[in-house]
C-alpha cells in the first residue's frame, strides 16, 4: 500500500507526530493496554510470529469482508505495533490487502521508529495478512 495513504490512517498519522522515542513507546503501550490479548490457550506455535525476536502470536479471522487481528506479546512495544497494524487492515477492505504487504513496517522503519529487528517480525505479519487475505477472496478457503 501507498505511504501516503497510510499516513492517513489516524492512528498511524498520530504516531508519525510523536518527535521522541519515549512519547511513542508511551504510545505504542498504551495501544497494546486498551486492546485485548489473545487468551494463553489461543498463543500456540502456529499463531507464533517466528522473525519477532520478542515473543509475538498474532491470530487472524475474517470479519465482514475484512481482517481482524488479535495479538499477545512479551513485549508492550511489539503488542502495540500489532495492535497498530490490526486497527489499520480493519479498515482496508480484503479485497485490498491481497497480492502486496501493507507496507506499515517499512514507513515505520524508514521513519525510524522502528529497527531492522522490530523490521523482521513486522513484515511476517504482514506476509501473514497478506496470505490471509489472498485465501479470504477465495471462497472454499473460509
Amino acid at each position: 500500500m501507498d505511504a501516503e495513504k497510510l499516513k492517513g490512517f489516524a492512528p498511524v498519522a498520530a504516531l508519525l507526530a510523536l518527535e521522541n522515542d519515549l512519547d511513542r513507546f508511551d504510545y505504542l503501550a498504551d495501544l497494546a493496554l486498551d486492546t485485548p490479548a489473545l487468551t494463553r490457550e489461543r498463543c500456540t506455535e502456529e499463531a507464533r510470529v517466528a522473525s519477532c525476536d520478542s515473543k509475538l502470536w498474532i491470530l487472524l479471522e475474517k470479519q465482514k469482508k475484512r481482517v481482524a487481528l488479535q495479538s499477545q506479546s512479551d513485549s508492550l512495544f511489539v503488542k502495540g505495533l500489532a495492535d497498530l497494524i490490526a486497527l489499520v487492515v480493519r479498515e482496508i477492505p480484503l479485497e485490498t490487502l491481497c497480492g502486496e504487504r501493507l507496507g506499515l513496517a517499512r514507513l515505520l522503519y524508514e521513519a525510524e521508529i522502528i529497527d531492522a529487528n522490530r523490521l523482521r517480525g513486522m513484515e511476517e505479519t504482514e506476509e501473514r495478512i497478506r496470505k490471509f487475505a489472498d485465501e479470504g477472496q477465495n471462497p472454499q478457503s473460509f
